[in-house]
């Protein structure tokens, strides 16, 4: 090949994919950028919530330079994560922060799938095993994707920068001269104030540029790789097989569904025992209280539940049916299953309830419960798979689940609902674990500022005033601190409430220590 020729091969205007791998390219790096302005000093308030807006953005921009129809299910995805990401400044409680977070991270992956038909075409068609291949698919691609954009999908040696063109050669130059020289005049001006005194250089924070290299970088990065997973259709995202290599005849399975249901069965009769008879039947037998009945066990059936339910899906999948008749004893074997563990999750329900009536709400109760629930939807879009009455809806019904679970929790408010609750049980001449006050966050003040306000105990209104002036003076110096992008709809509605009741507020005592364990009885 000539010189000419080649010179002429390297003139070929790019092609779409090329331009939109260019395009992801430097929007990464914008990406970057918008992270250290809104992440790197605000990254627990509205700037998150940004960030995720400027990566939707951007998403859209980069699809449509590489042709990618703007669809409903898509933008949906999208739609999903920046409103997790609203909820992550909405919501002040750790956990569901975390969940807010996770949930964002699943919409983005989902959008992937929906964005490049792969491993399936819409999650209204997925498999189960599709959904966590979409989550396997992004995960490599956020961590590996980058390097594979610039070596293959950019084109590099297409670039004039590549091929000696005079601006990119200026920056180059420039590129190349400025670090050399900077170390060069930093070393000299050590060694000679006056030749320092010719430059005045401002000491450079290099802990500080640090930092900002390491929050830009890692956002590009991650950017990158998930939007060439994504958007370019250039990450390899093969579908799961159709069937597992595991297969069983419908004898086999027959035998294990007979085995759990039989055990679930007895089970569930001595179950039935203390539902009906009561405390009485309970104290009888084993010696405990309802409310110390109902403490055990709550975690191993919601445990066994769910395994359940895996085990019954792996059945599905693997089991053998050749003929009508075989499709139909799987079928009622499978619904005498479900009927026997909806009847262990209804009692799963009535032990958390009287643990709760007993012992007072906290998260590690709260979001089993909500949990709980969700679970038996999903059984339910399991029992709708059985009959085939849509092509893979229980993947459909898991991602449902997983949304409306997170959605739940939002909406209910888990601390303001925790203390709601444990005060309404004090009112009722219970106890009040006043040292639970550590595991709450400001979403709580809603709650227990009009509970301090009206409570006569005296001990009990110093520990709450406390609590509350200890979460004043928080709130007061985040706000001292504060910009636009540290707002959250939570913690600046607790301060504002905070604020408008200082008068009512002990003097902070900085002694004073949150019992762990010491319950308030309310007065007689």
């Amino acid at each position: 090949m000539t010189a000419g020729s080649a010179d002429a091969r390297l003139e070929v205007p790019a092609t779409r994919p090329v331009r939109a791998a260019r395009t992801a390219l430097v929007s990464a790096g914008i990406l970057g950028v918008v992270a250290d302005l809104t992440l790197r000093t605000a990254g627990d308030g509205l700037g998150w919530t940004l960030w995720v807006v400027a990566l939707a953005g951007t998403a859209l921009h980069v699809g449509r330079r590489r042709g990618i129809p703007v669809s409903t299910e898509p933008i949906a995805w999208l739609a999903v994560a920046v409103t997790c990401a609203a909820a992550f400044a909405w919501r002040d409680a750790e956990a569901l922060r975390l969940a807010n977070v996770l949930g964002t991270l699943v919409a983005v992956s989902m959008f992937g799938m929906a964005a490049s038909g792969l491993p399936a075409a819409s999650v209204l068609v997925a498999r189960l095993r599709d959904v966590v291949a979409t989550g396997i698919y992004a995960a490599r691609d956020v961590v590996a994707g980058a390097i594979l954009l610039v070596a293959r999908d950019v084109d590099l040696p297409a670039l004039p920068a590549f091929r000696g063109g005079r601006s990119w050669t200026a920056v180059r130059a420039l590129l190349l001269t400025l670090p050399v020289a900077l170390v060069f005049v930093v070393l000299l001006s050590r060694a000679d104030p006056v030749f320092a005194s010719l430059f005045n250089l401002q000491a450079i924070d290099v802990e500080r540029l640090l930092e900002h290299g390491v929050v830009i970088g890692a956002f590009a990065w991650w950017s990158a790789g998930w939007m060439r997973g994504a958007l370019l259709g250039t990450s390899r995202r093969p579908a799961p097989p159709e069937r597992l290599p595991v297969r069983l005849g419908l004898a086999e399975v027959t035998s294990l569904f007979g085995a759990v249901i039989a055990l679930f069965s007895v089970f569930i009769a001595l179950q039935l025992r203390w539902l009906f008879g009561g405390a009485d039947v309970v104290l009888a037998t084993t010696g405990l209280t309802v409310a110390e009945y109902a403490r055990r066990g709550f975690f191993e059936l919601v445990g066994v539940s769910t395994l359940t339910l895996g085990l019954m899906l792996w059945l599905d999948t693997v089991t053998k049916r050749q003929t009508g008749g075989q499709q139909t004893l799987f079928r009622v074997l499978s619904i005498g299953m479900i009927v026997l563990v909806g009847i262990m999750l209804w009692s799963a329900h009535l032990r958390l309830t009287l643990y709760e009536e007993a012992y007072g709400f906290t998260h590690l109760r709260l979001y089993p419960h909500v949990f709980m629930f969700w679970l038996a939807a999903l059984f339910g879009f399991f029992l709708l798979s059985l009959f085939r009455l849509r092509r893979n809806i229980f993947a459909l019904g898991t991602v449902i689940c997983v949304i409306g679970y997170l959605a739940t929790l939002n909406l209910i408010n888990p601390d303001y609902t925790i203390m709601q609750q444990n005060i309404a049980r004090y009112q009722q001449s219970r106890s009040l674990d006043i040292g639970y006050l550590r595991y709450v966050s400001a979403d709580a003040i809603s709650a227990l500022l009009p509970f301090y306000q009206q409570v006569e105990d005296r001990e009990l209104r110093y520990g709450l005033g406390q609590w509350l002036v200890g979460q004043q003076q928080t709130l007061d110096a985040q706000r001292a601190d504060a910009a636009f992008l540290s707002a959250h709809v939570g913690r600046d509605t607790a301060w504002a409430m905070l604020d408008a009741a200082r008068a009512d507020l002990p003097e902070y005592d900085p002694a004073y220590v949150l019992p762990y364990t010491y319950e308030f009885e309310p007065l007689r």
